[in-house]
């Protein structure tokens, strides 16, 4: 199966989490590797069906009460509350300065 594809390698690197986490971080970090910015990753943004934005937002919100594996694998993917907010402040920077 597809989503299985993407499980099984953070099994592998000791992401113990649930299928449905791993499935949305396997598809986050597919985006990420793709190019996508953080801040552009909004709800209702999907990647094979699955609502990623939402996922993320989630994930964002309830950083502090994750669990210390989940929030090291979003870390290696550079996503923390931090980051977003720092992305998200550039993004409407650059807008409102015209560029």
């Amino acid at each position: 199966m597809l989503q299985e594809a993407f499980v099984v390698p953070h099994v592998a690197a000791g992401l113990h989490q649930p299928p449905d986490w791993q499935r949305h971080h396997a598809y986050l970090a597919q985006l990420l590797g793709e190019g996508a910015r953080l801040n552009a990753i909004v709800p209702g943004m999907t990647w094979h069906g699955e609502d990623i934005g939402r996922w993320l937002a989630t994930q964002l919100r309830g950083f502090d009460h994750l669990g210390d594996d989940q929030r090291c694998h979003l870390d290696q993917l550079d996503v923390n509350p931090v980051r977003a907010r720092k992305a998200t402040a550039n993004a409407v920077a650059t807008i409102t300065s015209g560029r």
